[in-house]
Order: structure tokens, then C-alpha cells, then sequence
């Protein structure tokens, strides 16, 4: 029996030495939440401006074309639990931060990114490189290790796929998708027949605009721009209720600065990438747009 242990323990040793290997040169591998990561511990006391959320932002707003030293914390998938998380870790190390852009979508408040197909998997991400403590660990080899691998050493994409200040470059025109006006399955992955998540989702909020009042920084919702195709055949009752759930939430917070530019007719063509994101060059009109308006509230 010993000699079987000992056997046993010299066959596998050097397949847990070679996997622990490769757990390590993957981790290794660029990415946007370790590189965000990254980036904050070493900026954050420089930080007036700090814009959170889900791909309408990662996609949406550039920090380039802001005066305020500006970062782009938002990433794809990034529900209002996790803005929660990374606005409480890292607010006590942003000593000059002025405002926090937030989006609030019309599927915001109604969804959680543990209930999406791909949760698993971006959660992972927050555990692995933002030390984020509710998800156990996962082991990247797991957790598409092998596209990685092929993605960075292989083919040479950027992985990061993201700016010095943290805006996603994947979204620019000239990769726009042949059917990228098609709208059914944005608009029924978005709309939820359940608003179970929407008591959590408004205390999540509350608690963002708590931090921001306590470090008196100014919090701002947005709304990003959607093209017609996509807003003309949202769930009126869910969007009924995104607006009510906004408007009480300024009444409780006076200080709550809120924009709307879901149905700005100031966007359009390549403008967007599809139905409800924008693209590159859509972002820098609406990075613009929003500076100036920005510096007339706050008299900048």
C-alpha cells in the first residue's frame, strides 16, 4: 500500500506542478479587472471623477476627453452589487474624487449578474483580480483558460481591451457586425418578468449615494443613448418603473444629479455599435456632451 502512495504521489506531482504552472502564466495574462486593479492602487488618490457601471459605460464614456483626472472603472456584465463593491473599496483612497457617474439601464435595477448565463465566469474575474470575497476562488484553467491562452500568445490580441483610463476599445465602428441593428434579443435578454432584484438593487444604490455623500462627492445617474430600434420596444411597465424607482430616489437625495439620454436623437448611425451601445465614435460625442454638462452644474 505504501509503495502504491508513493507511486501515486510521484505520477501526480509533476501533473499538480504543471497545472499550478498554468494557473500561474494565465493569470499572468493581461486583463481589464487586473488591470484596473492595478491602476487604482496607484491613481486613486489623483481620481476626481469615477465612472462605474456595465458595458454602457465601459464602452460609452472616455475618460480622455474629460478635465477632470478621470477613470473608467466599469466593465462588462457589472451589475449594481459590484459597482457597490468597487465604489466602497476604493472611495477612502480617492482623497480628491468630485463625482461618481453611474448608468442606471433598463435593466439595471432588475437584474444581478449571479443570474446571468455568463456569471460564473465574469464573477470569477472580481474574486481572481479585484479580491472580491463573496465568490470562492476559481481557477482559471477552468474558467476558459485555454481561449486565453490562445487569445494572447496564440493570436496576439490585446486582452486588456481597454485605455490608460480604463475605456474598452472593442466597441470601435469598423468592427461593427453586419446584423448590429437587429434588436430581439437585446430587448428580450433585458426585460425581466420577475423584479424580485429590485428591493436589493435600490439598496445597493442607496448605498453608493450614502458613500458619495459621505465623502462629498457628487453622485450622477445616467442613462446612456439606444437607438430607436431598441427603445421603441422596451417592456413599458419595466421601464415605468425604472423612472419611478429614479424620480423617488432624487426626492430622498437632493443633492442626486440625473441624466436621461435614452432617446436622444443626437445619436445615430455610427454613432452606435448596436441597438444600446455606443461605439467609438459615438463615445466621444457623448463623453463631450456630458463634460459640458458637467461643467455648467458644477460651474467647472
Amino acid at each position: 500500500m505504501k509503495k502504491y502512495i508513493a507511486l501515486s504521489i510521484i505520477f501526480c506531482l509533476p501533473v499538480f506542478v504543471g497545472l499550478f504552472a498554468l494557473e500561474k502564466i494565465i493569470r499572468k495574462i493581461p486583463n481589464s479587472y487586473q488591470y484596473k486593479n492595478e491602476w487604482m492602487a496607484f491613481h486613486a488618490k489623483d481620481i476626481e471623477a469615477l465612472i462605474l457601471g456595465s458595458s454602457h459605460t465601459y464602452y460609452g464614456i472616455n475618460p480622455e476627453y474629460f478635465s477632470e483626472n478621470t477613470f473608467n472603472l466599469a466593465n462588462v456584465s457589472q451589475d449594481l452589487e459590484r459597482d457597490y463593491f468597487l465604489l466602497n473599496k476604493y472611495i477612502n483612497t480617492c482623497p480628491n474624487l468630485r463625482y461618481v457617474l453611474l448608468p442606471v439601464s433598463y435593466f439595471s435595477l432588475f437584474s444581478n449578474l449571479e443570474d446571468s448565463p455568463e456569471g460564473r465566469e465574469r464573477l470569477a474575474n472580481y474574486t481572481n483580480y479585484m479580491n472580491y470575497n463573496k465568490q470562492n476562488y476559481e481557477f482559471e484553467i477552468l474558467n476558459r483558460g485555454g481561449d486565453k491562452l490562445k487569445s494572447y500568445y496564440l493570436f496576439n490580441k490585446d486582452t486588456k481591451a481597454c485605455t490608460l483610463y480604463g475605456f474598452g476599445t472593442s466597441y470601435s465602428v469598423d468592427k461593427k457586425n453586419i446584423n448590429w441593428k437587429d434588436w430581439q434579443k437585446t430587448v428580450k435578454r433585458h426585460t425581466h418578468s420577475s423584479f424580485e432584484r429590485l428591493p436589493e438593487n435600490i439598496d445597493y444604490l442607496n448605498k453608493m449615494l450614502q458613500l458619495c455623500k459621505q465623502k462629498n462627492a457628487s453622485p450622477i445617474l445616467i442613462t446612456t443613448p439606444t437607438m430607436p430600434e431598441y427603445y421603441n420596444h422596451l417592456d413599458s411597465i419595466q421601464l415605468r418603473t425604472m423612472y419611478r424607482t429614479i424620480d423617488e430616489l432624487k426626492s430622498l437625495n437632493p443633492h442626486l444629479i440625473y441624466y436621461d439620454f435614452l432617446r436622444d436623437s443626437r445619436f445615430e448611425g455610427d454613432d452606435f455599435f448596436d441597438v444600446d451601445h455606443l461605439s467609438n465614435i459615438g463615445a466621444k460625442k457623448f463623453s463631450t456632451m456630458l463634460q459640458e454638462e458637467v461643467q455648467k452644474k458644477f460651474n467647472l
